[in-house]
């Protein structure tokens, strides 16, 4: 009777870390969803940039303003990419610690598994 209340409690534990693993799947899939997504804006700043560079040749056969009109953008352009490298940074941490725990909720699956598989050869 001990066992099969051990084995109820390692079942309804193995469901329950299942659900978890189900939950931290799906937010690894987010996640690299986002980063995705990320990439995606990242690689449309650097069209933007070489945009920004055919620009700046045009306008160095203007005056003064270059000058002034260089600065603005450049600044502009990296702050854009600092914000970039932070989320992608952000969004990459967060998808690593994701998939460690990951890991380890299927090797824990794995090992009540391998456990409830002992406790049946016992309970025969």
């Amino acid at each position: 009777n001990d066992v099969q209340h051990h084995l109820s409690t390692l079942r309804s534990e193995i469901d329950e870390d299942r659900a978890a693993t189900t939950q931290k799947f799906n937010e690894s899939t987010r996640t690299t969803e986002q980063m995705e997504r990320i990439s995606q804006d990242v690689e449309g700043l650097r069209l933007l940039d070489r945009e920004r560079n055919r620009t700046m040749q045009q306008l160095l056969t203007m005056s003064d303003q270059i000058v002034a009109l260089e600065g603005e953008i450049r600044s502009s352009r990296d702050e854009m990419i600092q914000d970039w490298d932070v989320r992608v940074s952000e969004t990459k941490s967060r998808e690593d610690e994701l998939a460690a725990q990951l890991s380890q909720y299927r090797d824990d699956v794995r090992k009540i598994s391998r456990d409830v598989d002992g406790l049946r050869l016992l309970d025969k």
